[in-house]
């Protein structure tokens, strides 16, 4: 029973940092960093501070909550492909999002299911554009 409260008081806090990022992304930061002082290995809170750190420019943050997460689940599409977005060796970006592919196709993921299956390919396409220009 106290994990579910736990689970409730964590959605309840991002919730509320996602409706403070636009307007204040300091106060935002504090409440992630609040629920991540609690459990600092959640993927959700990770990945919610990664979104707001990017949002306010901080790549190299961001690249370093990503990283965490892909440590802690090697195989997570969203995670990989949003740490692919912010990469900038082509190549390295080009195996994320190749991991994040495999990873989707093997959930059965296809290209009409969500976006993440369609962002995938379309970055790994732009990593072989780039690379040819």
């Amino acid at each position: 029973m106290a994990e579910v409260c736990w689970l409730s008081e964590r959605e309840a806090q991002l919730a509320r940092a996602r409706r403070l990022a636009g307007t204040d992304a300091g106060g935002a930061l504090a409440l992630i960093e609040a629920v991540l002082a609690q459990a600092p290995d959640d993927v959700e809170t990770l990945r919610a501070k990664a979104e707001l750190l990017a949002d306010a420019g901080d790549e190299s943050q961001a690249r370093s909550c990503l990283d965490r997460i892909i440590v802690l689940e090697p195989a997570d599409p969203r995670a990989l492909i949003d740490r692919a977005d912010l990469e900038r060796d082509l190549d390295r970006a080009r195996g994320m999002y190749d991991r994040a592919i495999a990873a989707l196709e093997a959930r059965g993921a296809c290209d009409g299911d969500g976006g993440d299956l369609r962002a995938a390919k379309r970055g790994r396409a732009a990593t072989t554009r780039t690379e040819a220009s």
